[in-house]
């Protein structure tokens, strides 16, 4: 924490984060910004891997297993006056989540991925989930064992390379900068009487379970898409459902089996279906 209390920084391992790019409407969109209409198995936002590393001391000829605990580092500074902003640093490097946060693409030439980076393209507008395990009572922490992370709402990644210390695979580093956004994660607009405010930059949450996003296309006949896994309790509250920015209710307008959500009645044709919900750790490869 720097000399002025609104100057500080949050520095954290997080097993698990998700991204999402956003349209221009500012609605989550799916990992690689591609949602087909009538797409029964719609798109979900797509997950970065922590470190993986091999000591400095083993010698450069050796081929040895890159070991680590799959923890992505993210610091965030929030500095007074100004949007926080921040530094992802992920392993192994992904060139398809290096081409859907920057906007370049990526081609298959006899059989090898390739990335041109000398390109001038306008990054797309992303959105992150960010979470991480709180220790259990049995370790000594005495609270609840629960998740807690950050949602992103708007922002824009971009591509920094690697400065690792010790020699890992692939690794990698994105700046983030933030936005304010009128729009949570699931579509829905922030309202000042409900949320306390009107937009957002960055949310904090607990959660007993992990918090995952997806996002359909509807096509004005389709009325059952499968989720890429189950929701924990569904009837409680471990799923919300919006169409084109609209919540809508359990049971009324949806029924969720599974992996399987069914709607009463075909969203609309193009009219884009986010889904935020709650999924059991051990799902999540």
């Amino acid at each position: 924490m720097a000399g002025d209390l609104r100057d500080m920084s949050i520095e954290a391992g997080y097993d698990l984060i998700f991204y999402s790019q956003l349209d221009d409407d500012g609605f989550p969109i799916g990992g690689d910004g591609v949602v087909v209409a009538g797409d029964q198995d719609g798109s979900s936002f797509l997950r970065l891997y922590g470190a993986r590393t091999s000591d400095l001391s083993n010698p450069d000829p050796e081929i040895v297993t890159a070991s680590g605990d799959d923890i992505p580092q993210v610091t965030f500074r929030f500095a007074s006056e100004s949007l926080p902003a921040g530094v992802i640093e992920v392993s192994p490097k992904s060139l398809d989540a290096i081409a859907h946060t920057t906007g370049y693409t990526v081609t298959t030439v006899a059989g090898a991925k390739k990335i041109v980076l000398d390109v001038a393209v306008d990054p797309p507008q992303m959105c992150l989930i960010l979470q991480r395990q709180s220790k259990s009572w049995e370790s000594g922490f005495r609270g609840v064992r629960e998740r807690s992370g950050l949602y992103v709402n708007t922002c824009q990644m971009t591509y920094v390379g690697s400065t690792y210390t010790q020699r890992a695979f692939e690794p990698h580093r994105w700046y983030v900068n933030t936005s304010k956004s009128s729009r949570q994660l699931h579509g829905v607009t922030y309202v000042s009487g409900t949320h306390g405010v009107t937009e957002a930059a960055i949310e904090g949450f607990n959660s007993e379970n992990v918090m995952i996003g997806h996002v359909f296309r509807g096509n004005g006949v389709q009325t059952v898409f499968n989720l890429p896994y189950s929701p924990v309790a569904p009837a409680t509250g471990g799923i919300v459902v919006a169409e084109a920015g609209v919540e809508l209710a359990y049971t009324v307008d949806y029924a969720v089996a599974a992996a399987v959500v069914t709607f009463v009645a075909p969203p609309a044709n193009n009219a884009l279906v986010n889904v935020l919900m709650s999924v059991a750790r051990d799902d999540v490869v």
